[in-house]
């Protein structure tokens, strides 16, 4: 039991430094770029992460949750999900579904292991790890 807390610890902590590595790209890109908005490859209602095209200075297809079943993060789920864009005005999802996210004004849904309500989320203004 030990070593399986141990693996849920190391999973959130890889999570949690994935969105935090994200987070600061889309900063960085939000600062120094002529357009803020980035495209995404397949037009979605909830667009993974690793499908956000790689631009210059950004390159997403390897930020994976470390253990999803490949789902996205939906607001009502409670389980383990991929990192996924939702709608940055409400958190729900888009309609319709959207092909481009805005470095600038955007909200990312993450799933924490071990929570009593583990799901979590990202914005420009911070991060909000479930309770």
């Amino acid at each position: 039991v030990a070593i399986s807390g141990k693996t849920i610890d190391a999973r959130n902590a890889r999570r949690m430094a994935d969105i935090s590595a994200v987070r600061t790209a889309l900063a960085i890109h939000c600062a120094e770029s002529v357009t803020t908005t980035l495209s995404i490859g397949v037009a979605a209602a909830r667009p993974l992460v690793y499908n956000t095209v790689a631009t210059e200075d950004m390159v997403f297809t390897n930020v994976k949750d470390p253990d999803s079943t490949g789902t996205a993060c939906a607001g009502t789920a409670d389980t383990k999900c991929e990192y996924s864009y939702n709608n940055p005005s409400d958190g729900a999802v888009f309609s319709p579904d959207t092909t481009t996210i805005d470095a600038c004004d955007y909200y990312i849904r993450f799933f924490l292991e071990g929570k009593t309500d583990g799901r979590s989320y990202a914005t420009e203004a911070g991060l909000i790890p479930g309770a």
